[in-house]
């Protein structure tokens, strides 16, 4: 789910003051710690995949690791990443990579749990191009 806007319009404030109050009351979800990319997005992607009680997931594929096993225990449950100031991941990130590797790793997690994870990113509209 992308939530695009122009700068200030409130998508930030959509989501965190709305979207993940209201999933966070519904026992059917948990809602990961909200990621902001920085200087180093599978960082902050990781710290948050860490809040199901994994270990320290440090690749990607650790991260999908910790997902998969996640949803695998709680098959009745959705999870809910989200990505706020996703554009970050341009104007930020240390390594060039960086950026396709999150986008990446986001996808793959969506498509191996359709059903359980779902991820919300905010992004200003000027950067959507950058994110065909």
């Amino acid at each position: 789910v992308a939530v695009l806007g122009a700068s200030g319009t409130g998508k930030s404030s959509l989501v965190k003051a709305g979207v993940v109050p209201r999933l966070e009351s519904d026992s059917r979800w948990i809602v990961l710690p909200v990621v902001r990319p920085g200087t180093a997005p599978l960082d902050a992607l990781r710290h948050a995949v860490a809040a199901l009680g994994a270990a320290a997931a440090a690749t990607p594929a650790a991260v999908e690791a910790a997902v998969a096993a996640w949803c695998a225990d709680h098959p009745g449950q959705r999870l809910l990443m989200v990505v706020d100031q996703c554009e970050e991941l341009v104007t930020m990130a240390r390594a060039a990579t960086a950026r396709d590797t999150v986008m990446t790793l986001l996808a793959r997690l969506i498509d191996a749990h359709p059903l359980q994870v779902t991820v919300a990113v905010t992004l200003r509209t000027d950067f959507e191009p950058q994110f065909d």
